[in-house]
């Protein structure tokens, strides 16, 4: 006697049921000890995440405090007459040249080469470039949250030019 299709598919249905209700009614899989180490690595897993939030939040912090205070840096220095209460000033002269006009003379050092050129890269340290009428003045900021949050100091070196009588 030969089953249909439809008696075959039926038969093979009945046997999966079956064998997937005895596996659901077996409960000697899980002891408490498993349960502990599954929770353990559970903990350890949450608090590597939420020692990332954190870092990843000072870091946020921090880098909006930072460009807070250069962009208040930047906005004084710019202005016609900075604040001398939230900036500090260097004026830097350059020497006077034979047609006594201001003279800025540029020069690359090897300390600076040796940290920013390749060594392949040669360079005549003894010349110079000469810029004529030139005035120089330096900023630095004095705002307080850079001591207090450790964070770095803007700084910026302004060159100004101006025609000699």
């Amino acid at each position: 006697m030969e089953l249909g299709i439809d008696e075959r598919i039926m038969k093979a249905v009945r046997k999966m049921i079956s064998k997937n209700r005895r596996q659901l009614n077996n409960n000697s899989g899980e002891t408490m000890i498993e349960m502990l180490v599954a929770f353990a690595i559970l903990v350890i897993i949450f608090l590597a995440l939420s020692g990332m939030v954190a870092f990843s939040s000072t870091l946020r912090m921090r880098a909006t405090d930072t460009a807070s205070v250069f962009s208040s840096f930047y906005k004084e220095v710019y202005k016609r007459e900075p604040d001398q209460g939230k900036v500090k000033p260097y004026y830097y002269i350059g020497k006077y040249a034979e047609d006594h006009t201001t003279m800025f003379t540029l020069k690359l050092s090897e300390e600076t080469s040796q940290a920013n050129l390749s060594s392949n890269t040669t360079i005549d340290f003894s010349q110079s470039i000469r810029i004529p009428c030139i005035d120089a003045t330096g900023y630095t900021s004095k705002e307080s949250i850079i001591d207090t949050e450790n964070l770095v100091r803007p700084k910026l070196l302004m060159f100004k030019y101006h025609k000699d009588n």
